[in-house]
């Protein structure tokens, strides 16, 4: 069985209040919002965290056992396969000179 969506139900992590989603696979996939709205909290504390959690369950126990516990997040369901993360920190900062004398 292949999976052709992330679905997440009902994450409560920091200050998400039972936010449920379904992203698709194979999409690039945009997520927007408002400041303090809980787009990092979403990608990052709950489908990222889901997604290496399961990746280190894929090792070996004698991997695991250096790597340590990794806690899962505070979600009622979750299919979520491995994932890799992108930095949403820009590679490339544009210096401006300072205005002035």
């Amino acid at each position: 069985m292949t999976l052709k969506k992330i679905v997440i139900v009902n994450s409560r992590v920091h200050n998400l209040k039972n936010v449920s989603c379904e992203i698709p696979k194979n999409a690039f996939t945009v997520v927007t919002g408002p400041s303090g709205s809980g787009k990092s909290s979403l990608v990052f504390d709950t489908i990222y965290k889901e997604s290496q959690r399961r990746f280190i369950d894929s090792l070996s126990s004698y991997s695991r056992y250096f790597l340590g516990q990794f806690q899962a997040p505070d979600v009622d369901s979750k299919v979520c396969p491995p994932l890799l993360p992108l930095n949403k920190n820009p590679l490339l900062k544009i210096l401006v000179p300072p205005l002035g004398p």
